[in-house]
């Protein structure tokens, strides 16, 4: 019941859409493989736009996450398989099929759905050269080490991929940790700041208040002290509350020195 449970999970995993960087490749990778298959075997102009639907699918997969991977899967497939046994051409449209297993190995969180997709891959080639073509010669080996090794890559690079997220979280976690503890630190000098600012005026204003009738000279030079700590104080206060203010970012300033 465990293994069931986790097998579910394991399907339910999403899939990680293209981010916009790395469309470009997207759009441009199946057109060259079109080209180095016309390139290595050529075939007809009917043939080559019989691949067309395997070069749309990988548009339509690089900008929409809806678009399944196992419908992206079933399109290369069919569309390379349709063009090959067309006429034992264009066998260089399998790195089509091998592209398209990394680009699931990658994007898949479901180690379930990137397997199915690399062993159907795989059957299909086979199916391919030994039972509707095998007078043409095509040996499927290679591409299935192909599909094996480009299916490693792909769960490679999503696991480095999931590693740098992870390190990223970290960090942004321990810097807003250290901007949560300045702020404590700021916090608590603004509170000694203001409460010993406060307590000297308050102790030369009641001194002027105490000798005001006997003495207002000196009446005037304790208002005169209290006027300079507060301004003082002021002062430290506005700087500190200005270390205190983020940017756009939320990250603070260099403090003051």
């Amino acid at each position: 019941m465990h293994l069931w449970a986790r097998w579910r999970a394991d399907l339910r995993r999403p899939e990680t859409p293209t981010p916009e960087e790395d469309r470009n490749y997207s759009l441009g990778i199946p057109v060259a493989i079109v080209a180095l298959a016309q390139a290595t075997r050529p075939g007809s102009l009917v043939e080559v736009l019989l691949l067309a639907p395997a070069v749309i699918a990988y548009w339509l997969r690089a900008f929409r996450v809806r678009f399944p991977a196992e419908l992206f899967a079933a399109v290369v497939i069919g569309s390379v398989a349709v063009a090959v046994t067309w006429d034992g051409n264009l066998e260089g449209s399998f790195f089509l099929i091998a592209t398209m297993v990394l680009y699931s190995a990658w994007s898949l969180g479901s180690w379930t759905r990137a397997i199915v997709i690399m062993v159907v891959a795989t059957v299909a080639e086979a199916w391919i050269a030994d039972v509707l073509i095998p007078e043409q010669g095509i040996t499927w080996e290679p591409w299935a080490m192909a599909n094996l090794f480009t299916f490693v890559l792909g769960r490679t690079l999503r696991h480095q991929q999931a590693l740098i997220e992870q390190l990223e979280a970290t960090r942004r976690e321990l810097a807003e940790h250290a901007v949560a503890e300045e702020r404590r630190r700021i916090a608590r000098e603004l509170h000694d700041l203001a409460g010993h600012t406060l307590a000297a005026v308050l102790l030369h204003v009641t001194g002027a208040r105490h000798v005001l009738r006997r003495d207002v000279d000196e009446a005037e030079r304790a208002l005169r002290d209290a006027e300079a700590v507060g301004r003082a104080g002021l002062d430290q206060v506005r700087s500190t509350v200005a270390a205190l203010r983020a940017d756009e970012r939320g990250t603070d300033p260099a403090l003051p020195g």
